[in-house]
């Protein structure tokens, strides 16, 4: 007769667990039916979420991107977020935001040269960024993709 301890049949119900346990699927292997299952996500909406993944070559870097889709609330975002993730995500080579050239900055999504000009402004009269979150402050910088703009931007600390 064999003895479990508490701890072995803790362990072999984690197994049992995770064994059944529904796995999310890949979001950039997704087709439109799959993404149709998440709540409120219809057939243009998810045709809209597979065209703007389609416009990076690799996919996406990050969940966060999907703030990026026209139309998609954070609430339909944390729901499809439930449901699928990125089992390879892109890499994006990240800029220092206090010595990226005007052209360097217009590469980065939703930064266009107006914006690109004024970032720059700013940085020669602060002197430098302390936190890419300032770039908030500008008057035409579009708040509400900051996020997916971090992904792309960071401040090295080093003098």
């Amino acid at each position: 007769m064999t003895r479990y301890t508490s701890f072995g049949v803790f362990i072999l119900a984690l197994q049992i667990f995770f064994l059944f346990w529904p796995q999310k699927a890949s979001l950039l292997d997704s087709k439109d039916e799959a993404l149709q299952k998440v709540y409120v996500v219809g057939v243009k909406l998810s045709e809209r979420i597979l065209r703007y993944i389609g416009q990076f070559e690799g996919g996406f870097a990050d969940m966060v991107e999907l703030q990026g889709v026209y139309g998609l609330s954070d609430e339909v975002i944390e729901r499809i977020k439930q449901k699928f993730k990125i089992k390879n995500p892109r890499s994006i080579q990240s800029i220092d935001l206090n010595k990226a050239t005007q052209e360097a900055l217009v590469k980065v999504p939703f930064i266009d040269y107006e914006l690109a000009y004024q970032i720059i402004e700013m940085r020669m009269l602060k002197e430098a960024y302390l936190r890419v979150e300032e770039l908030t402050k500008l008057k035409e910088f579009p708040k509400e993709k900051i996020d997916i703009i971090k992904l792309y931007l960071h401040i090295n600390n080093r003098k």
